[in-house]
């Protein structure tokens, strides 16, 4: 599944589409593709749908797209070691 996303609130192309991939657990992005207005954005993920659906299969986007990196948890959200 293709959504578009918000990934910035201080770059001038705040949005981009990623590839959400259930099956694996995974999230993809396409680097340097990003786009002034959600509607922009919009209209990409359509085209990505499209093309995606006609060929039946979303092994072009695994194969090529790099995933998303998992974010560290934040210092404060980090559960404190244990002391033995």
């Amino acid at each position: 599944m293709f959504k578009v996303r918000k990934w910035s609130t201080s770059n001038a192309l705040p949005y981009d589409v990623v590839f959400i991939d259930f099956a694996l657990k995974k999230v993809y992005y396409q680097p340097h593709i990003t786009f002034r207005t959600k509607t922009d954005a919009e209209r990409y993920k359509i085209t990505l749908d499209r093309a995606s659906y006609s060929t039946g299969s979303f092994e072009f986007v695994r194969e090529n797209w790099p995933e998303e990196p998992k974010e560290e948890p934040k210092e404060k959200d980090k559960k404190p070691k244990k002391k033995d």
